[in-house]
């Protein structure tokens, strides 16, 4: 518990346990002894919050321990009223996550090998065969220079072809600092282009139903990521000669 303007008027045992702070020496401290110093935007603009009547449920951020560590938390903080309703402080209660956000982190890189394997081995396969082909024009045009103009102008081609694959698997992999908003069927065809080969090699059909206007908010990498994840298990599974069925809609479309 606290007063309106952040002093801590009561901290139980499962504080003691969070933070490392005997209830002595955190009562009369402001609930900034628990905060980073980069989060004290966040500690005063819930602060604003919790004083206009309004609670703060399950978010998720930082605190400091008593011996410097940092812990993940899940927070929800309620306005405290007297009968007559008005708000006196606030009381919050926060639960421990460190171990399961580690975990899910710990996952997420799992995942992210394992995709970026997978890349690597069509990377290799797509590039290889446009190399193979200039290594046959080089040498074709060096036997017959009367042809030279031709055979480099198909070289010059299977190098292009070479770059945009190249450029395209830079954006599947590039991290992105914000989520952006995102039309999901072309990051969708995005990832279904990558893999062609691979579906073509099953002879897999791809059945597209797409509501076109549909978009999320989200980061592409990670979406690509999904949807990569998606596709391959469902290509895996299938036999030859299977339907790939790939549908989109919003929201409430569904």
């Amino acid at each position: 518990g606290k007063t309106l303007d952040g002093r801590i008027t009561s901290w139980n045992r499962g504080a003691e346990n969070l933070y490392g702070y005997a209830s002595e020496e955190a009562i009369g401290q402001h609930i900034s002894l628990v905060a980073p110093p980069d989060r004290m935007d966040e500690v005063n603009h819930n602060t604003e919050i919790l004083n206009r009547g309004e609670s703060i449920q399950s978010s998720r951020t930082q605190r400091r321990r008593k011996d410097g560590t940092s812990i993940i938390v899940l927070l929800s903080i309620s306005p405290l009223r007297n009968r007559r309703g008005d708000i006196i402080g606030h009381s919050a209660i926060a639960r421990d996550i460190t171990a399961q956000t580690r975990a899910e982190e710990a996952l997420r890189r799992s995942e992210k090998l394992a995709t970026a394997g997978r890349l690597a081995a069509i990377v290799a396969h797509e590039i290889n065969n446009p190399l193979e082909a200039v290594t046959n024009l080089l040498y074709l045009a060096r036997q017959d220079p009367s042809r030279q103009p031709e055979y480099l102008d198909q070289a010059e081609k299977e190098v292009e072809r070479v770059a945009a694959f190249a450029q395209q698997t830079l954006g599947f992999v590039r991290e992105n600092v914000a989520p952006t908003n995102l039309k999901v069927s072309e990051v969708l065809d995005q990832v279904l282009q990558l893999y062609s080969r691979r579906l073509q090699d099953k002879q897999i059909r791809i059945e597209k139903q797409y509501d076109s206007h549909a978009t999320l908010i989200a980061y592409s990498s990670e979406l690509r990521q999904l949807f990569s994840n998606l596709i391959i298990n469902a290509a895996d599974a299938m036999p030859q000669n299977g339907r790939l069925l790939v549908r989109v809609r919003q929201g409430s479309n569904w």
